[in-house]
Parts: structure tokens; sequence; C-alpha cells
């Protein structure tokens, strides 16, 4: 896939075709998410789900972007950084909720 560097960010649903299994699109490619835990190195036993509530300096980055300059357009790329820098153009946040609340707002339209 060519990175989409020069362009930018992505309108949401752009890629159908990318859509997972499940019908989920845009999981990778258009920004990096910022995530609630902070950055640490996993251990060496597998873990499943690992979360970091320890405080360090960097929280978590997951995820691919545009502006990785082609580095890693894959879902499962982690890095780190720090929160408190204002230079990212390339890092959003993806809100998520049980299907359970997804069913409550739609019975409110």
């Amino acid at each position: 896939m060519r990175s989409q560097e020069a362009q930018g960010t992505a309108v949401v649903g752009s890629f159908p075709q990318g859509a997972s299994r499940d019908g989920i699109l845009d999981l990778a490619g258009n920004v990096a998410e910022w995530c609630g835990d902070w950055y640490q190195l996993y251990p060496a036993e597998a873990q499943t789900d690992p979360l970091e509530v320890r405080e360090s300096h960097s929280r978590c980055i997951r995820g691919g972007s545009w502006g990785y300059y082609g580095h890693s357009q894959r879902s499962r790329h982690r890095e780190f950084n720090s929160p408190v820098y204002m230079g990212y153009i390339y890092i959003g946040f993806r809100v998520a909720l049980p299907e359970a609340g997804y069913r409550k707002l739609r019975l409110k339209d």
C-alpha cells in the first residue's frame, strides 16, 4: 500500500475495501491513537491485552499513521512519546463503547 503521507488524513470510510471481518473501517493508516496506558517495555513472558498503569514519562501510541512517513501503517504498531508535546498532527484517539452502549445510543435516535 502506498503511503498517504502527502495527502494527510482521509475522510472516515474512504477505504471500504479495507474493512475488518466485522465490517470495522479505518483501523490503521489514518492517525495513530493515544492510549490510556503508560509506556513500559513488555515483559518477556506472554501477555494478553497488557495495560500499564505505572506512570512513566511517556504514553503509548498504537496503530499506524500517514505521518510515519511509510514506516508503519499496521494496527499492531506501538511506540511512545510525551503527551505534553504539541507537535503531533498524525495522532488522534478512538472512541469505543460496548455493544450495549451502542444500542442505548441507537434507541435515542
